[in-house]
């Protein structure tokens, strides 16, 4: 699973690319809040 850390690196990575990103579920959002929600 992807960590929060890692989620937060590569959307500081796709952000200094000017890359514009949207999380909408699934396993970038469990990354971010630190659990599997299903």
């Amino acid at each position: 699973m992807v960590t929060y850390f890692d989620a937060c690196e590569i959307l500081e990575m796709l952000s200094e690319a000017s890359v514009k990103v949207f999380l909408d579920g699934g396993w970038g959002v469990d990354a971010l809040i630190g659990r599997e929600t299903r």
